[in-house]
């Protein structure tokens, strides 16, 4: 693991696993004292956690993890970021930012043994996730309050990278736990930790003049309306009737398991708009407060249509190049598999799991030839390069490519 952790705590607060991981960064922290850097030790014991993690995945899905690592550094520099700049105006002192930046790693190290590495893993329900989701909107509200406006980009960019990290560890979770309630449980503990470094940075800024902390009020216990009961119940005959015309199509090329990356189908150009109006149904519907509710009834149709919006998306992203990106798309597509799929609709979630298994098979040739390919771009070898940039375009028709091939032809011409 790279170490990143040299500036940069834990504050108490998240009402669901703050109190089963406290005890954990607690005796962290006690052990690191016995070292002369505990930077140093934070991150061997990360890197140790994350090795063991990864052997827990099958070959083909380790490239899953991975992407979920990359997103927590990526994370972790722009969280260090909004520290830096709090410590610059003297809200924060060295050792708070340090101390903070520490327990961050830590807790990364005990998300991964929890939720990979130990037999037995906390699980939750949607509502205890979402009731700790709400807070965390609470807090981020009064955090972007209290800071000035170039603060406000820090911590909008840090929330990105955070939010990015939670889905991609969730995608992770999902795969090597296969329960839903687990990888709730996941979210939970990470919005738990966000919650927790939130409210310590709203304490750190102490209370803004004449602007007293929102005071939560119970949640109302919402109610479907008849409408909302409407339009589930279109939502369900408009998919079903689409669905019904897709899966009609056997000889479909979206059906046949194919091998290459570049041979990845696209769904039949006359269902673009329909699943295009269907998929927006389906976001206006799941952000309903009672949604889980509402949308029971029409489990499989709403998971069929996402999966499918997700499958358009991660073409369009193979094709601009974007390979790490449509893996994840994939992945969170095919993590809405319901327990119990209609048996109409298994050809769907099939068909897409072989195109997954492809990816996962052919996704790390790709990149390992691009890399060569600029390797050897930079070293001058233009013959080397075209040769790994033409075997990278024989996995993934990839539009960039192309253009990259022709420059460095007018840069061996001498153009």
């Amino acid at each position: 693991m790279e170490s990143l952790f040299k500036e940069g705590g834990h504050a108490e607060g998240g009402a669901f696993f703050t109190a089963l991981f406290l005890s954990a960064w607690i005796a962290t922290a006690q052990q690191t004292a016995n070292y002369t850097d505990p930077f140093k030790k934070a991150d061997a014991d990360l890197t140790c956690a994350y090795k063991q993690t990864l052997t827990r995945f099958a070959p083909q899905n380790q490239e899953i993890l991975r992407r979920a690592e990359r997103a927590w550094i990526t994370f972790s520099d722009k969280y260090k970021a909004v520290l830096n700049a709090l410590r610059r105006q003297n809200l924060l002192t060295d050792d708070a930012v340090n101390t903070a930046t520490l327990a961050e790693v830590d807790a990364r190290t005990n998300h991964l043994t929890v939720f990979f590495l130990n037999p037995q893993v906390p699980t939750a329900q949607k509502n205890i996730y979402q009731n700790t989701d709400q807070r965390l909107g609470n807090i981020y509200t009064e955090c972007m309050r209290r800071l000035s406006s170039g603060d406000q980009h820090l911590l909008k960019e840090a929330e990105r990278a955070w939010i990015t990290y939670r889905d991609t560890d969730s995608v992770s979770v999902m795969v090597a736990q296969n329960k839903q309630t687990v990888q709730l449980a996941a979210a939970c503990h990470l919005t738990d930790i966000r919650v927790a470094q939130l409210t310590s940075l709203v304490n750190a800024m102490g209370t803004a003049p004449n602007t007293p902390l929102p005071v939560q009020e119970p949640q109302k216990v919402a109610t479907p309306t008849t409408d909302d009961l409407k339009a589930v119940s279109q939502f369900q005959d408009d998919a079903k009737g689409m669905l019904k015309v897709l899966l009609a199509e056997k000889e479909e090329p979206f059906f046949k398991n194919g091998d290459a990356l570049k041979n990845v189908p696209s769904l039949p150009s006359d269902m673009e708009d329909r699943l295009s109006k269907l998929d927006s149904m389906c976001a206006e519907l799941s952000h309903k407060s009672y949604s889980q509710q509402i949308l029971q009834p029409s489990l499989n149709e709403y998971a069929a249509v996402k999966l499918l919006a997700g499958w358009r998306n991660f073409i369009q992203q193979l094709k601009n190049g974007s390979v790490e990106a449509a893996g994840t798309i994939l992945h969170t597509a095919l993590s809405l598999k319901p327990k119990d799929v209609t048996p109409d609709y298994l050809p769907l979630w099939q068909s897409v799991q072989n195109w997954e298994d492809v990816y996962a098979k052919n996704a790390p040739k790709f990149k390992d030839h691009i890399q060569k390919a600029k390797s050897f771009a930079d070293l001058g070898k233009i013959s080397d390069a075209t040769k790994e940039y033409q075997a990278a375009y024989d996995i993934i028709e990839n539009s960039s490519i192309p253009a990259q091939v022709r420059k460095l032809r007018e840069q061996s011409l001498g153009l």
